[in-house]
Parts: C-alpha cells; structure tokens; sequence
C-alpha cells in the first residue's frame, strides 16, 4: 500500500470518529463539513489528502468548540447546543440589524445560559416541571432581567433540547445521510480486509 494511500485511509478513519464524536448535528459549519466530505468519498478518485485534511481540521475545531462549552456548562450537552442556537439567531438577528438574543458576545450569554440551567435543573429535580408541562416564560425573563420575548425565545430553545433529551428524538443526522457514512465506514473495513490479502 503506498504512503498516500495509507494517510487517506488514516484521515477517512479520523474524519468519521470526528463525525462520531459530534454531539450538535444542527451545527451549520458541522454540516457544511460533513457535505464536502461525503462529495469528496462519492468522488471515485478521492485521494485528495488536502480536503481531507482541511474536513478533519474543520470538523477537529468543530468539536473542540463543543467541549470547551461543555466544561462550562458543567457537561451538560443540552446547555452546549442552547448556546449554539443563540448564537445562530444572534448572527441572523444582527444581519437584519436587529437586537441579539441576550447579546453577541459569549462572555455574556454563559452566565444568564447558567442561571437559566439552573432553574430548570432545579425545576425538573423537584418535579415541579415535566417535559409535557407548560413552561413558565415569564420566570424565565424575571431570571435573566430580560423582556418577556427575549425570556420565551430562551426558554422556547431549552424546552425543545429538554423535549428532544427526554423523548430520545434527536435530529442527529438529519439531513445528513447515514447510509453513505454507513457505505464510508464499511469501504474502509474493506480496504483493511483487502490490503491484508
């Protein structure tokens, strides 16, 4: 097996424990990854370590992201994609010049997030909220010392994470398709099986 060959399979392997390591599948540049990936295997010629490369790099600092916001909201998956969701909207919000959700910079959205997280946790401890339960957007805002609108959309994205958590509906790999990572994943075990003949 030549060199190039065997850093292709290296990088194919890490790309797709990279894929598997992922826990925010809506994430936009994630997807966006994933995508040049699965063209870049369809592609019958797919010896382009450079794509390769930038893919593993891309998807490396992708999760990378997710792990530094997990340790701040104390492992808490949820909390991490809630942050990413903000995120998104606030980047949105402030193309059409409108107010941020909270604000747009991270520093101040983690501590209104962790009381946020707090009161939920505690909420749903005690029983005293269920997935199914309504849930109380104007506390929320009175938490945060926030409007109302901006208390709902906040407690609109944690209520969908809860509900997704609870229920075991995960959009994971929604749009994203499983049976070519599935087809990824078994030409590599036959390459494996191939090149030890």
């Amino acid at each position: 097996m030549t060199d190039v060959k065997q850093k292709q399979e290296k990088l194919i392997h890490d790309i797709v424990y990279e894929i598997g390591k992922n826990y925010d599948d809506k994430d936009t540049q994630y997807r966006a990854l994933i995508e040049q990936f699965f063209e870049l295997m369809d592609n019958k010629n797919a010896c382009n370590i450079q794509a390769l490369e930038q893919i593993h790099f891309g998807l490396t600092q992708v999760n990378n992201a997710n792990d530094e916001l997990l340790e701040v909201y104390k492992s808490d998956k949820k909390f991490v994609r809630v942050h990413k969701r903000i995120c998104e909207r606030n980047r949105r919000l402030l193309l059409n010049f409108k107010t941020p959700i909270i604000s747009e910079c991270d520093h101040d959205i983690i501590p209104v997030l962790l009381k946020v997280k707090t009161f939920f946790d505690e909420k749903m401890n005690a029983g005293f909220l269920s997935v199914n339960s309504f849930i109380p957007f104007k506390a929320v805002s009175e938490i945060i010392g926030e409007r109302i609108d901006t208390g709902c959309e906040i407690a609109s994205i944690v209520t969908q994470e809860y509900k997704e958590q609870f229920y075991h509906i995960k959009e994971h790999f929604e749009g994203i398709n499983m049976s070519r990572l599935v087809q990824i994943i078994g030409w590599i075990k036959l390459t494996e099986i191939v090149s030890i003949i």
